[in-house]
């Protein structure tokens, strides 16, 4: 009885703890199955608390996602941000990546919203079709994406930066093709804080912009 007891101490644990949904479940059903047929008092309780985790993982997904495109929100991009730079290492970075859509005023002039939105998606997917497993794609807010590169250094940053500028270059939206504005920071060893480098990277964004050449360029 006792090691039935600890079990189930140990399923509920796992229970409100659990991360995600498909885990919820597993959790879920072995807390039910330790309970048994009779011990109905006990399984409303792993049914709430159940219906809590899910709702607090909800929660939690909308705070840090961008409900359109499904990537990273701005506040989780600057979490992330804040986060490698206290863990940078020697290898270099991070870099952030900065973009723009030039043509978004276009297509919600010529073709309504929803055209809009749908280029937005096309540039996220292009984003992420060109970054590694350990980076983060972002929608910072309105046509504005960014990209957190870890441990990456200026060369490196920028060849995923052109690949980028490819792949969204190569999408049209309503017979719009999809034009991009760029800027891209990296870390230096001095400490910069996240909103310098952003800055940093901002400032390169709308130089790139002014310039209209389809150049990246690069803070120094």
């Amino acid at each position: 009885m006792t090691q039935v007891c600890e079990e189930l101490v140990h399923a509920l644990k796992a229970l409100v703890s659990a991360d995600g949904p498909m885990e919820l479940e597993r959790q879920w059903r072995q807390a039910a199955k330790l309970l048994g047929e009779d011990s109905q008092g006990m399984r409303a309780l792993v049914d709430a608390l159940a219906e809590k985790s899910i709702r607090v993982y909800e929660l939690e997904r909308l705070a840090t996602e961008d409900a359109m495109t499904g990537l990273a929100n701005r506040r989780s991009f600057a979490d992330a941000l804040r986060r490698e730079l206290a863990r940078r290492r020697r290898a270099g970075g991070p870099a952030v990546l900065l973009l723009d859509l030039d043509c978004l005023k276009e297509i919600n002039d010529r073709f309504g919203h929803a055209a809009g939105d749908e280029a937005i998606r096309l540039a996220a997917v292009a984003c992420l079709e060109q970054v590694r497993a350990g980076d983060l794609v972002a929608r910072l807010g309105g046509d504005e994406l960014a990209i957190l590169l870890p441990d990456t250094h200026v060369g490196g940053a920028e060849i995923v930066a052109e690949r980028v500028r490819e792949g969204i270059e190569s999408q049209s939206v309503c017979g719009v093709r999809l034009r991009v504005s760029m800027g891209l920071a990296v870390a230096g060893p001095d400490g910069h804080d996240g909103a310098e480098v952003l800055a940093a990277a901002d400032e390169r964004m709308y130089e790139d912009k002014r310039a209209r050449k389809g150049q990246l360029r690069l803070a120094a």
